[in-house]
């Protein structure tokens, strides 16, 4: 039996078509479907259908699935059920991304994963409460809707607001939906309205223009927090006033710059100012904030907005907050639920205490043009801000036409010239090269990146075209850590005041290393047991439920170990190993010099998430596997899976090890205390990371 589409097949169909309905001994019994019935195909009596290929879509494949299973009496055939293979990495994400397709499948999907996490459990209730007035979710999935991390803070004094009022300031003509928790006081609508468009004159020609409003008033602390994607277009001073009364203020001023309490570490990534008696406004971007954080200083102007990259609580964070327009917002954005979270938690910055004064001028690091190389010992060379954030598999390091990913390309301070030139060493596997950076105020530009040796260096993000690397690091520099804790890129420098002491000796621990050839580092492919590496790994193995062997170009660190610490937390240790300078023990500084400057550069590690980790580890392992060799000295591929998705749900314990046999605990200098304190403070104050330090008797 045959089912042809097209023009010209009526009769033959009619003919198959009622053999496949005929439920006698002479209907057909299995049906195998060639592409895609079309719509409107009904087949209640299908008992077990099988997809070989599903769609790209998943709300297309479950589309597929119900022409078959639209019809019929329950009564008789029962509810139809699909089954999916939830194993599937991508399951998951194919799951939220079906949300996007339409309300309808709210009703159809409420959630396959029964590792319901406490996000999710939130965000459940907070769609539900939405659910009960308005219309908007007969629109579009409330369970979708991502609005950025930003917000207007309006201090209001009425008894009772009208948030349906926000309707009263729109556009004209422009069409909306809403959705309405009255208990939590929280309402949620997208607006579209056409505007004309920018590059024509053209009547007949709009552009239709889709926006979405949050809003969150708090009777009790007499404030309404409101979002807007376009906080212009939908006029949001004027929406706070109509949705309260007259008496809402929009909160301005200082109490905006609140929100960089508490910051670790500050880096402006931009400013704005005026100036004092004048109305002329200058932006600032890059090195130059240091220039418009001085006529701030100075009582030369005003600030007006700042942007600021750093460390909260152990997490990378950007804030940004102008204070004429009291808009206040982060890179990033999150769910309905997490905006609100969001906007209590910015809320409690924005009025701490007024007694604690913002750090605009107080902390803030300052990137200082230097006109020679800065005469701190450098000890660690990283990728450059953009690198960092970017995937690590679509960024590509060329050596004479060989592409090789970031995530196994080395970066190291091969060590330094005469004249203070650093040598910079970029390195796969099995090709090497040289770069040296010179600073010198004659240089154009005030620096220069010069080829010493090995091949020629291009580099490719995505799809673009490659470049020279001389090209790439003006764009995005490499980070040059030093022995004192600062750190420069290019011909700026950063001071860092890391006033952190020393690193006390009673914190010093020992291992036995005998029979451990003390410049014997790695273990290599072939597990070689008389290594440093391998005798950490014996040391620690007990400690950690999976141990990774991740030493190699573009590791994260040495070994990578996870631990389950309990329900909400998983523990993860990278561990740095370094051999004796010289193969023996001694009092040389330079034992510690890599080992330390490894640790600083692996806080990027840790920020980039585990789920990061865990795709660069896994292209690294089956790298090895296809050798006949692996990187886990302790649990499997399976395991390290169980941990990313843990992630997911729980937090992150974040330790770190270092390990250089070359010293001992008996002889180590205060120089080298003096390192270790300062590695152990910077640790802390990105990631809130421990720090061991393991040394011979």
């Amino acid at each position: 039996m045959l089912v042809y589409s097209g023009p010209g097949r009526t009769f033959a169909n009619r003919a198959a078509l009622t053999q496949l309905l005929d439920r006698g001994p002479d209907g057909a019994r299995i049906v195998i479907c060639v592409d895609m019935l079309g719509e409107g195909f009904d087949l209640p009596n299908l008992k077990v259908a099988a997809l070989h290929d599903t769609h790209k879509s998943l709300a297309v494949t479950l589309q597929f699935i119900g022409r078959f299973t639209r019809k019929g009496d329950p009564g008789r055939i029962g509810e139809a059920t699909v089954v999916t293979n939830v194993a599937d990495p991508e399951a998951e994400r194919r799951l939220t991304e079906l949300y996007a397709q339409g309300a309808d499948w709210d009703r159809i999907i409420r959630r396959l994963s029964e590792e319901r996490i406490d996000e999710d459990l939130r965000l459940q209730d907070v769609v539900d409460q939405l659910r009960r007035s308005g219309d908007l979710h007969a629109q579009l999935s409330l369970w979708n809707l991502r609005p950025a991390l930003s917000t207007q803070f309006f201090r209001t004094k009425c008894n009772a607001w009208n948030p349906l009022a926000y309707a009263s300031v729109l556009p004209k003509g422009a069409e909306h939906w809403h959705a309405y928790d009255d208990s939590g006081e929280v309402l949620v609508a997208v607006v579209r309205h056409s505007d004309q468009i920018s590059w024509g004159n053209y009547q007949d020609v709009v552009d239709v223009i889709h926006d979405l409003l949050v809003m969150r008033w708090d009777r009790e602390q007499g404030v309404l927090a409101l979002y807007a994607s376009d906080y212009s277009g939908l006029r949001s001073e004027m929406m706070a006033v109509a949705v309260t009364d007259e008496d809402t203020q929009l909160v301005t001023g200082k109490p905006i710059f609140q929100i960089l309490n508490n910051v670790e570490l500050p880096l402006v990534k931009s400013l704005g100012s005026s100036r004092i008696g004048a109305i002329s406004f200058t932006s600032y971007f890059g090195p130059n904030v240091t220039e418009g954080l001085a006529s701030i200083e100075k009582a030369e102007s005003s600030l007006n907005n700042i942007a600021c990259l750093g460390y909260e609580n152990g997490e990378r964070v950007l804030w940004g907050g102008t204070q004429r327009r009291g808009k206040i917002w982060q890179q990033k954005g999150g769910s309905i639920a997490d905006w609100l979270d969001w906007t209590r938690y910015t809320w409690a910055k924005v009025t701490a205490s007024p007694d604690q004064e913002t750090n605009i001028t107080r902390d803030f690091l300052r990137p200082e043009r230097i006109g020679a190389p800065w005469p701190s010992p450098p000890i660690a060379l990283q990728w450059g801000e953009q690198a960092q954030m970017g995937l690590n598999d679509r960024q590509s390091v060329g050596f004479d036409g060989a592409l090789i990913p970031v995530f196994l390309v080395d970066l190291d301070i091969a060590g330094t010239d005469a004249d203070g030139g650093i040598l910079l060493r970029i390195a796969s596997d099995t090709l090497v090269s040289i770069y040296r950076l010179r600073i010198a105020e004659a240089l154009p530009g005030g620096y220069s990146h010069e080829h010493v040796s090995g091949p020629r260096l291009t580099f490719q993000k995505g799809r673009n075209p490659e470049i020279t690397m001389e090209e790439y690091l003006a764009k995005d520099p490499f980070l040059v850590r030093y022995v004192d804790g600062t750190y420069s890129y290019n011909c700026y420098h950063i001071p860092i005041a890391l006033d952190a002491g020393a690193f006390s000796r009673d914190r010093l621990e020992h291992w036995d290393w005998d029979c451990i050839p003390l410049n014997q580092e790695s273990m290599h492919k072939t597990v070689e047991k008389a290594s440093i590496q391998y005798r950490t790994f014996e040391q620690l193995a007990g400690e950690y439920d999976l141990v990774f062997n991740d030493d190699g170009s573009g590791e994260a660190a040495d070994l990578v170990c996870f631990k389950d610490i309990d329900d909400a937390t998983i523990g993860l240790c990278l561990v740095h190993c370094k051999g004796a300078h010289g193969g023996h023990v001694s009092r040389d500084i330079r034992n510690f010099y890599t080992v330390c400057g490894q640790a600083q550069k692996s806080v990027a590690v840790k920020h980039s998430g585990i789920n990061n980790l865990y795709h660069d580890l896994k292209r690294r392992h089956d790298i090895w596997a296809r050798e006949g060799a692996t990187r886990f000295l302790k649990g499997d591929i399976k395991r390290l899976v169980y941990f990313k998705d843990k992630a997911r749900r729980a937090g992150v314990k974040f330790e770190m090890i270092l390990v250089q046999p070359g010293a001992s605990i008996a002889t180590v200098t205060d120089d080298a205390l003096k390192l270790l304190g300062t590695t152990e403070l910077y640790l802390k104050k990105t990631t809130q990371a421990d720090l061991r330090v393991i040394l011979s008797a």
